[in-house]
């Protein structure tokens, strides 16, 4: 590849900023809340940290290989093609989902004044044949926009960021200019009325983890930056605590706006059964109604600014995994305008197909969250495994005390899948298993059986799957069957963690095979830029 060099650090940014402030916003508050109750404000500071720790690997590894969508191929330079598949296609299974969502919302907040497009459900909404035409048309539209150079994207999408701001911004203000209940964060069961691990389920299926996730934004785009080894550290680290900051102060406002009759039934059936968007409605309770309409005119602004850059971020998700051979190459190239156009037709098309099927918001981020989170599994035991056979990366920025940083990671991770409940985590093992047939098939056409590289990490790399689904399963979250404990669950898996991430750093490829896999893909064992 030899993309010409287009994002500066400002840029950067925006995209990280304004990819995290999209519909989350407009629904993370409440759903967190009903999940952990006043809790709800210490999942976003620990989801802040734990965001920041995951995001450490991501900056080293983003800096040695600059490549747009490099994040799929990570895995594959230290443990070979069979890991690196899972994990580039975990990470586009959530990104192909992130456009279509962003437009469900959209509908989901239209069904206020566009009743026809949705069925209600109390504050979820599902399309009718209406709605689904209508969301068709927007995916078509942030398609469309992504047809054109990269540069013109950024722009488009920078132009929203400050209306993305100044919205939300202006509901903190107005929230807490209201009357404010101070009593909401001990009242109705205490700081944490469901429990202290409902921290842990918030930030899976209340969509906190999916509102800071836009760092991985930075790392995609790194194949077009001006400067990587400064950006992207930077991007990240102003990125994401200025958005942390942010959903803080949405949820303290949210929290203490919300009226005695509002938690009358307690934090769990909190819903405004008159009204699908939570901060519209309690802005037409308090007579704010010029500021509802506004708020209306951001549910559309905020998820398609999100939906636009995701669309980009998505495209060379997809490209990766074309050059690595797990998708067909023809999706590779890219056009006359320097944009893979070919990829963003198909993920455009695979956004229809998942419209069909959506349910409400929350189902969804929950599910596209284990998805995620778990290929940051996969990050951490690659930057650990690098390390630990000596490949050479840049000296520009190390992580340090990287072994034990990636196994606390690795931890962390297990413990919020096993949080999510198995309801989420079923969808996840029904996709893990489809996506691996169609591999299969894919390996299958074009002759290619499994090297003994690969076979190297087959085994821990299916003893992991293993564990995480079943663990999730006998654990007590979303519809499990109850068999562990939280105590017991989350003390198993700091055990089998510890257990499998050794195995997963010791089983990985050597340095000198590494270097390889690297040279394979265009780049120089040192981690420089693309040849």
């Amino acid at each position: 590849m030899n993309n010409k060099p287009t994002i500066g650090l400002k840029d950067l940014v925006f995209a990280l900023i304004g990819s995290t402030i999209g519909s989350g916003w407009l629904f993370a508050g409440l759903y967190a809340a009903q999940i952990a109750g006043p809790a709800a404000i210490l999942a976003w500071v620990l989801a802040g940290v734990i965001i920041f720790l995951f995001s450490l690997a991501y900056m080293e590894l983003g800096i040695a290989f600059p490549v747009s969508g490099g994040a799929v191929k990570y895995s594959q330079f230290s443990h070979g093609s069979l890991v690196g598949y899972l994990a580039g296609f975990l990470s586009w299974l959530f990104y192909v989902m992130v456009a279509p969502l962003e437009v469900l919302a959209v509908i989901q907040y239209a069904t206020d004044y566009l009743p026809f497009l949705t069925k209600t459900r109390g504050s979820a909404a599902d399309l009718t044949a209406s709605g689904l035409l209508v969301a068709g048309a927007l995916l078509l539209a942030i398609t469309a926009l992504n047809l054109f150079s990269l540069r013109w994207v950024i722009r488009i999408h920078n132009g929203t960021v400050d209306w993305k701001l100044i919205v939300p911004a202006l509901t903190v203000i107005l929230l807490f200019g209201l009357d404010f209940h101070p009593e909401n964060f001990t009242a109705h069961g205490g700081l944490f009325p469901a429990g202290i691990p409902s921290v842990l389920t918030a930030i899976m299926a209340g969509g906190i983890l999916y509102s800071t996730f836009g760092f991985r934004v930075v790392v995609d785009l790194a194949g077009e930056l001006e400067n990587p080894q400064r950006d992207i550290p930077r991007a990240i680290a102003i990125g994401l605590c200025a958005v942390v900051v942010f959903y803080i102060l949405l949820q303290l406002a949210f929290i203490g706006a919300l009226r005695p009759e509002d938690l009358k039934d307690g934090w769990a059936k909190l819903a405004f059964t008159d009204m699908t968007g939570p901060y519209a409605a309690l802005l037409m309770a308090a007579g704010l109604g010029w500021m509802a309409f506004v708020l209306y005119l951001d549910a559309i602004v905020s998820p398609l600014g999100t939906g636009i850059i995701f669309t980009t971020s998505t495209a060379r998700i997809t490209m990766a995994m074309a050059e690595s051979h797990y998708f067909p190459a023809a999706l590779a190239p890219l056009d006359t305008q320097g944009v893979p156009s070919r990829a963003i037709w198909l993920n455009f098309t695979m956004g229809l197909i998942l419209l069909a099927p959506l349910p409400d918001w929350q189902t969804i981020v929950s599910f596209g969250a284990s998805a995620i989170v778990l290929s940051f599994a996969f990050a951490q035991i690659t930057l650990a495994a690098m390390h630990w056979r000596g490949l050479a990366l840049p000296p520009g920025f190390r992580v340090r005390h990287v072994q034990w940083l990636a196994w606390f990671n690795c931890v962390m991770i297990n413990c919020l899948l096993f949080a999510a409940g198995w309801q989420s985590n079923q969808v996840l093992l029904i996709a893990i298993g489809l996506g691996f047939l169609y591999y299969a098939g894919h390996r299958c056409s074009r002759r290619e059986p499994l090297s003994r590289r690969e076979l190297r990490s087959l085994p821990w790399m299916t003893c992991y799957l293993a564990w995480v689904f079943s663990s999730s399963w006998m654990g007590t979250f979303g519809g499990g069957t109850g068999w562990l404990t939280p105590v017991a669950g989350f003390s198993l898996q700091v055990l089998v963690t510890t257990v499998i991430y050794l195995w997963a750093v010791r089983s990985s490829l050597t340095r000198e095979e590494m270097e390889s896999e690297i040279r394979a893909a265009g780049l120089q064992p040192t981690g420089a830029a693309p040849r």
